[in-house]
């Protein structure tokens, strides 16, 4: 077969008195055939003479020799998250486990159908047990990782801190996100006086004070203005907070979450709610507006990627275009 393509090949090249007539394949095309030929012959005398006698094959079927099965996975894959995530790979994967042999188990003729009602709750109760052991995982981490951070930050009040006017987009941005944390978790904020020391009126805010510019645009009346010491304390933490996100390291950390709430414990911050609800409300504030960060991050992140990739999809098919089209070209040349 590849002294068939290298004599197609030359009579293509130097036709001689034959008339000139296009290629039937591609250069790509006939180097993919190249490879594949080579690949499997070489395959082939490994299976049949290996190395070791114990591992020798007494025939080989190359026609199974194909990634279809690869593709079709990743195509089920990808039909429940087109774009996922580690962890969504992973979550699809054991789903895909446990339905394949559940399936496999349905169809079979010779099963009980109690068998089948018991197979299915038993997986059922498999995942039912580790979802719980996970969500009292996460629990007692979210208690210990508030208790270190309160305690930290128990030693890092300030009466005062500087108000930042470099960036003001910035600024609006978390002015606006600083009142929908207020307005969405208003369980923090049932004491009175713990209300005084985070809700204030547009009118109750200084002059010079702009940064809820973006909130006054958009407000008909239900948007929440925060006061100046809960715009500043998060400000304090959104610096924390970017300057984590700068290093794109951060996405290949396991514990990256818990990085960054280490990088914000160590940061000066205004006392805010009373002094009874403090302790519990203000590490519980401080946490959530990192989950919100964390979230814009990965919308971001997944957007840059998804550029990236229809990007090179683009300038692959571009040039593969082009590619095509002077393999036209000089055929008829």
């Amino acid at each position: 077969m590849l002294k068939i393509i290298e004599l197609t090949e030359e009579c293509h090249r130097n036709p001689g008195k034959r008339p000139i007539m296009a290629a039937f394949a591609s250069d790509t095309t006939l180097d993919g055939w190249r490879l594949s030929i080579r690949s499997t012959i070489d395959l082939t005398e490994e299976l049949l003479n290996p190395k070791n006698p114990l591992e020798k094959y007494d025939f080989v079927l190359t026609a199974k020799w194909n990634q279809d099965a690869l593709e079709m996975t990743f195509g089920r894959i990808r039909s429940v998250d087109t774009h996922p995530t580690a962890t969504s790979f992973l979550h699809i994967i054991r789903m895909m486990s446990l339905y394949t042999p559940a399936k496999i188990l349905l169809r079979n003729a010779n099963v009980e159908n109690d068998d089948h009602f018991r197979v299915l709750v038993d997986f059922k109760e498999c995942l039912i047990k580790k979802f719980r052991d996970n969500a009292k995982a996460a629990a007692d981490l979210r208690v210990a990782m508030k208790d270190d951070l309160m305690e930290e930050l128990g030693k890092r009040y300030v009466n005062e801190l500087p108000l930042s006017k470099e960036d003001r987009i910035g600024n609006f941005l978390i002015y606006d996100v600083a009142g929908y944390m207020v307005k969405t978790r208003e369980n923090l904020f049932e004491c009175e006086a713990c209300r005084q020391t985070v809700i204030t009126k547009e009118a109750d805010l200084p002059s010079d004070f702009d940064a809820d510019a973006y909130t006054r645009a958009r407000t008909k009346g239900g948007l929440v203005f925060v006061t100046l010491s809960m715009y500043q304390t998060l400000c304090a933490i959104e610096k924390v907070v970017s300057n984590h996100f700068k290093s794109l390291n951060h996405i290949y950390i396991t514990d990256t979450f818990q990085e960054c709430i280490a990088k914000v414990k160590l940061t000066n911050v205004l006392p805010l709610f009373c002094d009874t609800h403090r302790h519990c409300n203000m590490g519980t504030l401080i946490m959530e507006y990192v989950k919100v960060r964390y979230y814009f991050e990965s919308k971001r992140l997944k957007n840059v990627l998804l550029s990236k990739e229809q990007t090179t999809v683009q300038a692959s098919f571009k040039l593969a275009k082009n590619a095509h089209t002077r393999n036209l070209i000089q055929s008829n040349t």
